[in-house]
Formats: C-alpha cells, sequence, structure tokens
C-alpha cells in the first residue's frame, strides 16, 4: 500500500468515530490571538434549552469534509463530514442557514432537488432522508436502510426521489406526496444514478448472499419499477456511477483496479480502463458534451480518453506517484478539469491544450471532496485539516475558508476529590471545567498531538497526561501549571498507575519498558526490566507494595515498589495481556488477554483461574465493583459480571454493536457504564443486567464517560465536543461546550440558563425554521 493511502486509512478509520457529528462551522479565524475575558466574568442568560439546542452546540464540530454538493443556484453548499450531520452554507458569508440532525449512521450520499428545495441525504445502516433545505426539517424518511453503503438520487424533471432500501429501491414523489417501492437483490448500494433523460435508473450493487460475492450495476424502469439489464463484470465493490450528458452511456469504476463504459441501449462494453485507482470513489468526470471521458490511475495520474475511438488524449499528472488523486471533475461548459488528493494538491488544466492552469499543495492535508459550481466559477474543496475552502476559477485565490469552533473530546476523568472533570481534547489541550458553579477554571496547553492517557492522582492533587508523541507531563492542578516531564520513554506511553499515596507515577510504554517516576519531579526512580515486548498495562496494588505490568510477551510480572526488583512472573495466558486490576483489598490480580480468558490471581497463593474464558471481547476491559466482590468485563459484545463469592457469572440484558472501550461502575456498585467511540454509551442494572439507560439515543457519539462526580454524577464526552454531567434517573445535569479561539458555554438544564463567554458565537439552536442563533443579552 502507498504510504500516502495507508496515511489516509488510517485517518479515515479514526475520524470515523467518525465519525460522527456534525461539522457546522463558522468562518475564518475571527477570534485568534484575542485573550478570552469574559472567562473571568461569564454572563448568566436565560435560555430555552432543547435537543435542538444540543444539535446546535454539536453544530460547531470541526472534522474533514466527505461530501459536498452545491444547491443548483450556486448560492449554497451542502457539507458532511464523516458523520451523521449536513450543514447547508451561504457560498458568499460561509454562515449555516440550517443543520440537519438526525441520521444515525455515517452520511454516504447528498443531492440536491433540481430546484433546490429539497436536500436527499443517505447514510450507513440508517434510511435515507428527505429535507427541505431552507430550514433543514426533516420531511420524509425512507425505511428500511442498508446495513452499509446507501444512496439517493432524484429524476431530471426533480418530481421523484430514489434511495435504496433493504430489499429494493424507493421511489417519493415530492408533488404528490406518496412513495412506491420496486425489489431488487443487493446487499449494499454503493451508487446511484439518474440518466438524464430520466429512461433509466443506474444502481451499484454487492450482492453477498452466495459463497461467490457479485458485483452489478443495476439498470431499472423507474415507471415500471421493472429491471432492464445487469451489467456483469467487475470484480469487486463498484465505487461510482457517472451518466454522459446525452444518456447513451455509462460509466462505473471498480475497486478491481478497473472502469468500464457501455452503450446503456445495447448493453455493449464500449471501453474498459486497466489500472482504475481503487480509493477514488469519485474517481470518473464525463465532458459536457459527452465525448471524451477522464479517469483517476493508481499511477497517480488522470487520463482523458476519446469514447468514440477508445484513445488516449491526455495524461495529466497528478503530483508524485506516492499518493493518488481521488477526486476529479469536470467544470459544466468543458473548459478545464480539476483534480485534487491525498497530497493535499488541487489541480487544474485547461482541456482546449490540457495544459496544467494552477497547482497548489498543501503539505500534511489531503483534499477528501472537489465539487464544482454550477456556473464553473468557483470549486469547493474539503481538506482534511476540518477546512472547507471556496476557490475563485477567475482570481485563483481562496475566497472563503470556513472552520470549525470546536474539537472532539476524546478523554473525560472526574476529580476524585472536588467536583471537576478533566476533559482531554483533540487538538491536545485539556480542560478542566467545575460541574457545581459551570465555570471554566483550567486550559492547559503543552501537547500538540492528541491525548491517549489522562488520569488524575488518588488525592487530586495533580493530573498527569500522555499524547501520541511521546510528550507526558504533570500538572499541579492547585496552580494549573506543568510541573515535570517524564521523559526517558523512547515510544508512547500506552497505561499508567499512580501509586496510592500520589507520590509516584508506573508507566508501560511501546519501548518495551516499564518504568516508576517521582510525580513531583519527573525524575525516573525504578526501570523495571526484563520486559520484552510492549508493555500494555501496569497496576499499582492498593497497599502499595507492588507493580504488576502485562504486555504482549504474554507474561505477568510482580514487582517489588521499594527496589523495582522483580517478584515474580506468570505466562498462564497464550497472547498478549492487554489489561490488568487489583481488587480494592489488594488480595486478587485480574488479567484480561487477547487470548479470550480473564484469570484471577490470588496474590497470596499465586495460583490463578479462569472468570471468563474464551470469548472475551477484543477491548479487555476489567472493572473490580467498588467494594471488590464483583469484577467486570466483556463478552461477546455484552457486560459479564464475576461475583468472587458465588462465581456466578451474570450478563447483560442488551449487546453493543462494537466491543467496549470504557467499563465505569457507579459509585454505589449498584450499576455499571460501558460503550466506545462506535457504539452506545449505555448503563446496565447490576443485579439482574437489565437495560436502564442509553445516552446517545439522539445520534451522536460519547467517546467516553466517568462515574462518581458531584451527588455520584456522570460525565460524557461527545464527538462534537460537548461535555454533559447527567444524573442516572434525572437525566440531564448541566452541558458545557469550549471553543478553540471562542471561549466556552455551560447551561444548568433544569434552571434553563446559560453561562457565557463566547464572544456571541457559540449558543445556537436548530429549530422548525432552520438554524438560529442566540444572541448576548443587553
Amino acid at each position: 500500500m502507498k504510504p500516502a493511502i495507508a496515511l489516509r486509512f488510517c485517518l479515515k478509520t479514526v475520524f470515523r468515530r467518525i465519525l460522527v457529528l456534525l461539522g457546522l462551522c463558522a468562518v475564518g479565524n475571527a477570534f485568534a490571538g484575542e485573550e478570552t475575558k469574559e472567562n473571568k466574568s461569564p454572563i448568566s442568560q436565560k435560555v430555552e434549552l432543547s435537543e435542538g439546542f444540543i444539535a446546535g452546540l454539536s453544530g460547531h464540530w470541526a472534522a474533514a469534509v466527505d461530501y459536498i454538493a452545491w444547491s443548483p443556484d450556486g448560492t449554497r453548499v451542502a457539507t458532511a463530514p464523516w458523520g451523521p450531520f449536513i450543514t447547508i452554507r451561504n457560498v458568499d458569508t460561509g454562515e449555516a442557514s440550517a443543520v440537519l440532525f438526525g441520521h444515525k449512521g455515517e452520511v454516504a450520499d447528498l443531492a440536491w432537488s433540481p430546484d433546490g428545495t429539497y436536500l436527499a441525504t443517505a447514510a450507513e445502516g440508517d434510511p435515507a432522508r428527505l429535507w427541505d433545505a431552507r430550514t433543514g426539517s426533516l420531511i420524509v424518511e425512507f425505511d428500511g436502510g442498508l446495513s452499509e453503503d446507501s444512496a439517493v438520487a432524484w429524476s431530471p424533471d426533480g418530481s421523484k426521489v430514489a434511495a435504496t432500501m433493504a430489499g429494493g429501491v424507493a421511489l417519493w414523489s415530492v408533488r404528490e406526496n406518496v412513495g412506491e417501492f420496486f425489489p431488487a437483490t443487493y446487499s449494499t448500494a454503493q451508487a446511484l444514478a439518474w440518466s438524464p433523460s430520466g429512461k433509466y435508473l443506474a444502481l451499484a450493487s454487492t450482492d453477498y448472499a452466495s459463497s461467490d460475492p457479485s458485483f452489478d450495476i443495476l439498470i431499472f424502469d423507474p415507471e415500471t419499477g421493472e429491471q432492464t439489464n445487469v451489467l456483469k463484470g467487475f470484480d469487486d465493490t463498484i465505487l461510482s456511477l457517472a451518466w454522459a450528458q446525452t444518456g447513451e452511456f455509462l460509466a462505473g469504476g471498480s475497486q478491481d483496479r478497473t472502469a468500464r463504459v457501455w452503450n446503456i441501449d445495447t448493453g455493449e462494453l464500449v471501453l474498459e480502463i486497466a489500472d482504475f485507482e481503487d480509493d477514488a470513489e469519485r474517481g470518473i468526470a464525463w465532458s459536457p458534451d459527452s465525448r471524451q471521458i477522464a479517469f483517476v490511475l493508481g499511477t497517480n495520474d488522470v487520463r482523458v480518453v476519446d469514447v468514440a475511438s477508445g484513445k488516449t488524449v491526455a495524461e495529466l499528472s497528478c503530483g508524485s506517484p506516492d499518493y493518488v488523486c481521488v477526486n476529479v471533475v469536470w467544470s459544466p461548459e468543458g473548459g478545464a478539469i480539476a483534480a485534487a488528493g491525498d497530497d493535499g494538491g488541487l489541480r487544474l488544466w485547461e482541456t482546449e491544450s490540457f495544459g496544467q492552469t494552477y497547482s497548489r499543495v498543501d503539505e500534511n492535508n489531503w483534499i477528501g471532496a472537489l465539487e464544482w459550481s454550477p456556473d464553473g466559477g468557483r470549486l469547493a474543496a474539503g481538506y482534511s485539516d476540518d477546512a472547507l475552502r471556496i476557490w475563485d476559477r477567475k482570481s485563483q485565490e481562496t475566497t472563503l475558508t470556513v472552520r470549525g469552533h470546536a474539537k472532539p473530546v476524546d478523554l473525560v476523568a472526574w476529580s476524585p476529590v472536588a467536583s471537576r472533570a478533566a476533559m482531554a481534547l483533540e487538538d491536545g489541550r485539556i480542560i478542566v471545567w467545575d460541574e457545581t458553579s459551570g465555570k471554566l477554571v483550567e486550559e492547559l496547553t503543552g501537547h500538540e498531538a492528541e491525548i491517549h492517557v489522562l488520569a488524575w492522582s488518588p488525592d487530586g492533587s495533580l493530573l498527569v497526561s500522555a499524547d501520541r508523541e511521546e510528550v507526558n507531563i504533570v500538572w499541579d492542578m492547585a496552580t494549573g501549571r506543568k510541573i515535570a516531564a517524564l521523559n526517558g520513554h523512547t515510544n508512547d506511553i500506552l497505561t499508567l498507575s499512580w501509586s496510592p499515596d500520589s507520590a509516584q507515577i508506573a508507566t508501560g510504554s511501546w519501548d518495551e519498558t516499564a518504568r516508576v517516576w517521582e510525580a513531583r519531579t519527573g525524575n525516573q526512580i525504578w526501570l523495571l526490566e526484563g520486559h520484552q515486548d510492549a508493555v500494555r498495562s501496569v497496576a499499582w496494588s492498593p497497599n502499595g507494595t507492588m507493580i504488576a505490568t502485562g504486555g504482549d510477551e504474554s507474561v505477568v510480572r510482580l514487582f517489588d515498589a521499594g527496589t523495582g526488583a522483580e517478584i515474580s512472573q506468570s505466562a498462564v495466558h497464550e497472547d498478549s495481556v492487554e489489561n490488568l486490576a487489583w481488587s480494592p483489598e489488594g488480595d486478587l490480580l485480574a488479567s484480561a488477554s487477547e487470548d479470550g480468558t480473564v484469570k484471577v490471581w490470588d496474590e497470596r497463593t499465586g495460583e490463578a483461574k479462569s472468570v471468563f474464558c474464551c470469548t472475551v471481547d477484543n477491548s479487555t476491559q476489567l472493572s473490580w465493583s467498588p467494594d471488590g466482590s464483583r469484577l467486570a468485563s466483556s463478552m461477546r459484545a455484552r457486560v459479564v459480571i464475576w461475583d468472587r463469592n458465588s462465581g456466578d457469572v451474570l450478563t447483560s440484558e442488551t449487546s453493543f454493536s462494537h466491543y467496549p472501550q470504557f467499563l465505569v461502575w457507579s459509585p454505589d456498585g449498584k450499576f455499571i457504564a460501558a460503550g466506545s467511540e462506535f457504539a452506545p454509551a449505555r448503563v446496565h442494572g447490576t443485579r439482574h443486567g437489565w437495560w436502564v439507560r442509553e445516552f446517545n439515543r439522539d445520534q451522536r457519539t460519547f467517546n467516553w464517560l466517568d462515574w462518581g462526580g458531584p451527588e455520584g454524577a456522570i460525565v460524557v464526552g461527545d464527538e462534537a465536543g460537548l461535555v454533559e454531567s447527567h444524573d442516572l434517573f434525572e437525566g440531564r445535569r448541566k452541558v458545557f461546550l469550549v471553543g478553540q479561539e471562542s471561549g466556552w458555554v455551560s447551561c444548568d438544564w433544569a434552571a434553563s440558563t446559560c453561562l457565557r463567554a463566547d464572544h456571541g458565537v457559540l449558543l445556537q439552536s436548530v429549530e422548525k425554521d432552520g438554524l438560529i442563533r442566540i444572541p448576548m443579552p443587553d
């Protein structure tokens, strides 16, 4: 795999937590560099709080734009990031006019009605929807979404919208407000395209019904619903479909690295292109006169072919072959071809001589979406640095850059002694929020990479954070200052554990070492020797005398915390030891392994026994109940709880769509919360395993959860940058959002009151008439 393709794949996988919410942004860096004076004296105002308000706050999330669609009149653009939300904004000002809030899966397709009144959208694993493009209100939801990819398409006259559904295709008449359905056999649909004349409807399908999957283009008569043809020949997923403007030809490109063109009336294959780029979902573009067609190649070139002769007219280089173009678009009047891709390059060629007229490369960036305005005067491009940019063809300048105000919350953690919660944002900032007062009390800066370890000391006086670039910091929470750096590991810290007296920190790393540090100075005390592979878990015993370690060498080791000497080692697991957890009394040590087992060790006898066997999830989460009587893990995507006295195992009533990545007991031990960035955050009772509550039924993704704040409150952080505190049964307590450059807001749900120190830009709500901004009080 080419380095750039691998990078793009990894980034895309991460963002799919991506995946996850709306990229409603404000323009530019209007407040960059300003002091947020309002932080000291926030303004209080009454606000009507609702789920529409949550949707409005969610709209400030900044994320890479994956889909772009211009309105037919060229005044608006609809965008979707890797997530379930869509924003419609003015292309001159960048102001958002509507937020389309409701999909449960990642948006997979956007399509404007020809008159610009409606926007149709499709999402993975979720029904397609039809929206009022002016207000963002939902008009129709098509029942029966596909499990994976899905698509939508408008008839050329704008009277009907087509949507893929389980078992067929649905058509909705916007004039008569009635729907119809015609059956078809397929598992997923990557594209749906109506011919320019309206005579045909083409569907790029994948069918997994047999042991030999088929990848076909299904052709329908939209008047009768009859399937009139099947275009075969592809050996892998079909990425895209493109009709010639005359309607005579249909082109498709596939992950089998070929592209094909058929005469749709005769079914004849008229053109086949080898070495088509298998990552190019938008890798085919027709000239407006239908005589020529452009394909993105795996060589990082764009090939222009004369359809009648099959001869190559031009090969246009997209830069280094280490990267790939993934977008090619032909201007509406036919005078230019634009291409963009993984190197962050935007390139333009005029089609009279195919000479390059523009090239700009933004390093450490890539372009995920590229679309011409209807008049061919502008290009809209979605970049991986969370920006939407509008480029003017005449001046060859960027006329508008739109960015978001908030970053996802990756981790949240209650202080063990106060009403404060620390949160790690995706941009490397650590925010400390006082839940009782609602105020932001600290903004800790020192990381430039994503933080993946965040832990308070047991006495709440210190906080330690570690990122993916080997920056490891200890913070004094009385002053908010960095007091030490843990320097010595040669790779990322994967795990850490505080000593019970808050004086020392044990860490494990990819560098195959475990180390012990003095917390307030950062001095290394011990190098815990003997490890032969990455150390994935360290756990300090409750009495402070021992440190347990485990990792990829499949061995559990015990060290004397006072001398750093190894006491014992045991190799009873057959795969990596991913997690270790001492019981509160310190007499039992639990270990979870990739071999599918959880074992419990009796520290006094050295004996170990399996308590969960053979189907433990890859998350290998472990968590003891506060009283130490029970141990929780996950199995077959369900929470499982072992009772140490009876040996019984309780299984949760409901399963997760993805194995849990966090597992947290309530302070009283009566409930347990679990979830992940890919699955709901859900609470179950620990007596019968019954489902009690789910936190993201409103189509939000919570990356982390902690329990134990004021009055036993729950704190959650989501992809849109929102932090919320909740009472288990009474619901939402407070909502907090910090902007990148525009202060913060904190709202008390019961009192319908917000504190704001945001320059007047963060408070907004999605209402029936569209996106409403909430002004500062007089």
